[in-house]
């Protein structure tokens, strides 16, 4: 329907619509991603600390009971009931040195933090004092794999990525409809204008539901049609006149200027006298 130039425009319209929605996507789907992992960290810390939540009674009872010699008592039972699927268990006592584990990460444990929980090779880590804070008998870490958040955050990117392509073609096609309708009164302004370009004036193009300025401008090619139309016919008039006046104006000199170059040529050839030359 539109010439090479026009096709360009369409594409160009087309591609910064789409690319516009691409970059959309990409802001939301990263901010998506970034909240998506947070949470996901979050809760799987927070089922840590519940279940260190839940043995803390039994911890402060025995230490209250049997004092530093239960620690080792305690560590025991701490790791018997805190080990999962997926969770490991280290307990240290103050000095940092392991005393029940349920894993072999004792040989190297990830640093104390005052967080509510850190991430550590791969892992969610939560630590916490055991008996008082100020004079701790020792800590008990807990360790959770972060594979599995891994593999829900890489699903949920695949999928998003699926429905940002699929967004994206459907963003395309309907841009290209939507461009393509909103230029098509400028088909109309360019066939007007190659009509006035090859002489047609005075035709007015009409251009209905077309947006303001491509209403403007047809209107604008309209009434330079009707001037242009209006102005040839002074043309014609005022080139007709100046024939005229040069064809009257050449016949009134003819004559005059006949008789001079004869007089002329008799003074060259002195075939006249002093007086006649006078």
């Amino acid at each position: 329907m539109f010439g090479s130039a026009r096709r360009t425009l369409i594409g160009q319209l087309i591609g910064r619509q789409v690319m516009l929605l691409a970059i959309l996507l990409l802001v939301v789907g990263a901010a998506q991603y970034l909240i998506l992992r947070t949470v996901l960290l979050h809760s799987a810390a927070a089922t840590l600390q519940d279940e260190i939540n839940v043995l803390t009674p039994i911890i402060r009872h025995t230490l209250a009971t049997r004092g530093i010699a239960g620690f080792g008592h305690i560590a025991s039972v701490l790791v018997s009931r805190l080990k999962s699927p997926g969770v490991e268990v280290v307990i240290t006592n103050a000095a940092g040195h392991p005393v029940a584990w349920s894993s072999s990460l004792h040989a190297k444990l990830p640093p104390l933090n005052n967080a509510q929980y850190f991430i550590w090779n791969h892992r969610v880590v939560v630590n916490r004092v055991i008996g008082n804070s100020y004079y701790p008998s020792g800590y008990v870490w807990l360790l959770s794999s972060t594979h599995a958040i891994r593999g829900i955050l890489r699903r949920d990117a695949e999928l998003f990525g699926l429905l940002a392509l699929m967004s994206l073609i459907v963003a395309g096609w309907l841009s290209s409809l939507s461009v393509r309708q909103t230029l098509h009164p400028l088909e109309k302004i360019r066939a007007a204008t190659q009509r006035i370009a090859s002489g047609e004036f005075g035709r007015t193009t009409r251009i209905d539901n077309a947006p303001a300025e491509l209403h403007d401008l047809g209107e604008s090619i309209d009434r330079m049609s009707e001037s242009i139309q209006t102005l040839f016919p002074q043309e014609k008039a005022l080139s007709d006149q100046m024939r005229q006046f040069v064809a009257d104006a050449s016949h009134e000199l003819r004559t005059p200027l006949t008789a001079i170059t004869g007089f002329l040529d008799l003074m060259a050839r002195g075939e006249l006298t002093e007086e006649e030359q006078e």
